[in-house]
């Protein structure tokens, strides 16, 4: 079988799990004789037989509440309809008849698991929830045991229905949405405060209904909860360590891992962030096909390991988008730009998989979204630009800039002074120029450490921008009188400037520091020609390419016939040109040009070196643009698997292979497959390089183009206006043929000629 049955897999893992290993072996072979998949499952099951995830009590699925009917009695309540089972137990809609007539929810321990442990950890439940005094917790009013000795308790009757079906249902707006979940997160963090962790906190545990004309959300099912110290009179024993305790698509990474994990409040956070994103976007952060579509040791490390899709990703993915935003009563793009920023960061804090980097508490959570609700800061994410600078550097803050400068500046001036040979004719002056040189690099780095410093004058911590921004005009100031070291640093910030996606500024600086070094050096000085290869790159990249073919023609004309050229500079303008021509649909020259280039950076370079990883993918993507996908994806396989290896999995070069093979795979009929790799590249886009990172942007282009190809023409467009109104130059939109069935479209042609002028300035 494809995709085991996991009630059967359950019901044999519970018949086998007793016998002795040679009646099991026996039990096996015959029940599993023409289904090797079952086996395989049972039996991974069996290694892990300590470990096995509570949600398999043996009891509880032992037995099932349908085999059993609906007594019409328990105790002195009559029973009127069955509403609900779990695990453990069967809830019942009944009639209190004594001391006072009323409608309750009574639920009853299945039949046939009344083990000491799960009673043990039903009473659990009766004394956690006697102790909550809460409008957003149903409320209980009695306990007992029936004849046979099967506890039961007796609770508040909700007359309502699950969260999401009720937001649905009622057309609430994101804010409305939002208003009701601040609800849910006051009930939580009240039985927080009574030291009790709920640990499956899912829609179905969650009603809401209808009280004075507002929506009230009843927290149900404290069944499963943990307390987080023991119960005042509960002599019950807490429930086990190394127990898996929750509903799959709604549990935290920790209640996922085996022998337990460290379960505490941050959990039933996760929880509710699971609960929010699915309020917000239609789906949960991993579907149920994600986590119950394969075994359950894979289902656990899906659940540890997983990155999640932002919500306004996931809602502008969804061909459900026009049907979702009705719900939400708003249009589609409307609502993609609701979820996008705060929203997105606060829903991403609450789901971070390390807990020390989630909200600490529910009250946490809530205090952050109703700073959004009123426009106020939120702790989730910065409100400013600084998302350019990338996750990673907001992660580690200006520290990170720090390092990036520190080691562009002492790369250049080590590159620096070894070009210096043979250009100086006098060694003493050549002494006196690195010296000097170092000096004002030194002077130069101080400051910026300076400025940065939470201890000096201005007091605060400075963005990146402000970092580099400082630098910069120290530079073209205080370094005036030597205009020579005065151009180096502009390249080595403006690298910078570049490597962190801030390329207006970027090209500003590379282009001054080119007219000085031209000036000063001449042409063909090594420090010239490095900064032609970063400025060609740039132009290239804002769709300049005549101006990007000179300068890379310009180096390899200066430097292919040199004996003492540097291998590195010779090879980035052959890629560049390379590059160059496969834009200009030069396919023949680009094709000469990229093998040759390739074999000679394998031959000087070796087969690990950056340029050769990126030669292999650069190939990839101009056989690819040629109209010859077949000979591309041996190229761009390889350069995807070599750059995980050197490099690894978040690496920004490995990021940007996953992504040429995205696009190769759309063009060879395999929308499955690179919709699936373009949104694995997008994630990790977005937590290595941040959401506006001009990389990141590219690869939601190119997913637009996807969106275009499959008829989602409104996905597509949408997609389209977020990227450019973030920065994201789609110069090729008028002729890109992905884009073809776009064309006519009113708001399609309203992007185009918006970039066109843009592109024209």
């Amino acid at each position: 079988m494809s995709r085991p049955d996991h009630e059967r897999i359950s019901q044999l893992f519970l018949e086998v799990c007793e016998l002795s290993p040679e009646e099991r072996a026996n039990r096996l072979d015959h029940e599993c004789a023409d289904d090797p998949d079952l086996r395989r499952e049972v039996e991974s099951l069996l290694e892990h037989e300590g470990d096995v995830p509570q949600i398999l009590d043996r009891g509880a699925l032992a037995a099932s509440a349908d085999d059993e009917s609906v007594p019409e009695r328990i105790g002195p309540y009559r029973i009127l309809e069955k509403l609900d089972e779990g695990g453990m137990g069967v809830v019942y809609r009944a009639e209190q008849e004594r001391p006072l007539r009323r409608e309750v929810a009574l639920k009853l321990i299945k039949l046939g698991i009344e083990s000491r442990q799960v009673i043990a950890r039903f009473e659990s439940e009766r004394q956690a929830l006697a102790l909550m005094n809460h409008p957003n917790i149903a409320r209980v009013f009695d306990a007992g045991a029936t004849e046979d000795g099967r506890p039961y308790f007796v609770m508040e009757f909700v007359e309502g229905i699950r969260i999401n079906a009720f937001c649905d249902q009622h057309r609430l707006n994101v804010r409305q949405r939002l208003e009701l979940f601040l609800q849910v997160c006051d009930g939580v963090q009240h039985a927080h405060q009574k030291a009790i962790i709920h640990r499956d906190i899912k829609p179905s545990n969650i009603l809401v209904a209808v009280v004075d004309e507002r929506p009230v959300p009843k927290i149900i099912d404290f069944g499963i909860s943990k307390a987080i110290e023991s119960i005042p009179g509960d002599g019950a024993p807490a429930t086990e360590i190394g127990q898996f305790v929750g509903t799959p698509e709604y549990m935290s990474p920790e209640q996922a891992e085996l022998g337990g994990g460290h379960v505490d409040t941050r959990s039933d956070v996760y929880s509710l962030g699971v609960v929010l994103y699915e309020l917000l976007s239609g789906s949960q952060p991993l579907s149920s096909e994600d986590v119950r579509g394969a075994g359950f040791p894979e289902t656990f490390r899906r659940i540890r390991e997983e990155d999640v899709m932002l919500p306004s990703l996931r809602l502008g993915r969804d061909d459900t988008l026009p049907s979702l935003a009705r719900a939400r009563r708003a249009e589609p793009a409307t609502l993609v730009r609701k979820l996008r920023g705060d929203v997105d960061w606060i829903t991403m804090k609450a789901l971070e998989k390390d807990p020390a980097r989630r909200y600490s508490s529910p009250a946490e959570l809530a205090a952050d979204i109703g700073r959004h609700l009123s426009g106020e800061i939120v702790l989730a994410g910065p409100p400013s630009k600084l998302y350019r600078a990338g996750k990673f550097v907001r992660r580690h803050k200006v520290g990170v800039v720090f390092a990036a400068i520190l080691f562009a500046l002492l790369l250049g001036f080590t590159v620096t002074m070894t070009f210096q040979r043979g250009q100086i004719a006098s060694e003493r002056d050549r002494a006196s120029q690195q010296a000097v040189t170092a000096e004002r690099t030194l002077e130069l780095m101080v400051e910026m450490f300076r400025r940065s410093n939470p201890g000096a004058s201005q007091g605060d911590t400075v963005t990146a921008r402000e970092v580099l921004d400082g630098a910069t005009e120290r530079i073209e100031g205080d370094m005036a009188d030597d205009p020579v070291i005065q151009a180096r640093l502009m390249t080595a910030v403006g690298t910078v400037y570049r490597n962190l996606g801030m390329h207006d500024r970027a090209l500003e600086l590379l282009e001054r520091s080119k007219e000085r070094l031209d000036s000063l050096l001449g042409p063909q000085h090594p420090e010239s020609l490095t900064t032609n290869n970063v400025l060609a790159f740039m132009y290239f990249y804002r769709g300049r390419l005549d101006e990007a073919e000179v300068l890379y023609l310009e180096n390899l004309d200066y430097t292919r016939d040199s004996t003492d050229g540097d291998d590195v500079v010779v090879l980035t303008a052959m890629k560049g040109l390379a590059n160059v021509y496969a834009e200009q649909d030069r396919f023949v020259a680009s094709e000469t040009l990229s093998l040759e280039m390739l074999e000679t950076a394998r031959r000087a370079l070796g087969d690990e070196h950056p340029l050769t990883l990126q030669a292999l993918k650069d190939i990839g993507v101009m056989y690819r643009m040629s109209g010859r996908p077949a000979l591309a994806e041996p190229y761009t396989v390889e350069a995807v698997d070599k750059q995980r290896a050197v490099h690894g999995p978040r690496h920004p070069h490995t990021l940007s292979a996953m992504n040429s093979l995205a696009v190769l795979y759309m063009d060879l009929g395999r929308h499955e497959d690179s919709e699936r790799l373009y949104r694995e590249t997008l994630v990790l886009k977005r937590q290595v390089l941040g959401a506006e990172h001009p990389s990141t942007l590219a690869t939601e282009y190119n997913m637009a183009c996807l969106a275009a190809l499959d008829g989602r023409s409104e996905e597509a467009i949408a997609t389209l206006r977020s990227a450019i109104e973030r920065g994201y130059p789609a110069w090729r939109m008028r002729d890109d043929p992905d884009l073809a069935a776009l064309r006519g479209d009113p708001e399609f042609d309203k992007l185009v000629n918006r970039v066109s002028s843009t592109a024209a300035d």
